[in-house]
């Protein structure tokens, strides 16, 4: 794997051989600011198209950064916009525990799933291995 980013919100690394983006999101995002959030996002865009990535596991299980309504819809509007002019194929999303981050997160990926109509599919995991599985499956 080839590490694309690592900094103290969210470290990105590509397996090229499989076409896949891992992100791990960071404890630190609780101190991410909008702005420092929607940079990360349309670097994650731009890494998608750059690498031709058909998957991506998006690991939110230390993400604490709560996204507030205005910024879902922006996330929604947005983020998926960019990324529905890609070859991205599947998003599998692993959780985090805390109870209103991770509502955030899912009221967010609901909000994309209104303004797309499936682009791209977004399954749920509480395990890494189960995600990977379903990605390269």
């Amino acid at each position: 794997m080839t590490t694309l980013l690592n900094n103290r919100f969210v470290k990105v690394e590509l397996d090229e051989a499989q076409h896949l983006l891992w992100v791990e999101w960071m404890p630190q995002t609780a101190d991410m600011s909008e702005d420092e959030y929607k940079k990360i996002l349309i670097t994650l865009v731009e890494f998608v198209n750059r690498h031709q990535v058909k998957y991506c596991l998006d690991d939110t299980l230390n993400f604490a950064y709560v996204i507030m309504p205005d910024l879902q819809e922006w996330t929604a509007i947005e983020f998926n916009t960019r990324l529905t002019s890609t070859n991205l194929q599947k998003v599998a999303l692993i959780t985090p525990k805390e109870l209103i981050v991770s509502l955030s997160i899912e009221q967010t990926t609901d909000e994309i799933g209104v303004t797309d109509r499936g682009k791209f599919t977004v399954k749920y995991f509480d395990n890494t291995n189960k995600a990977v599985q379903w990605l390269t499956k």
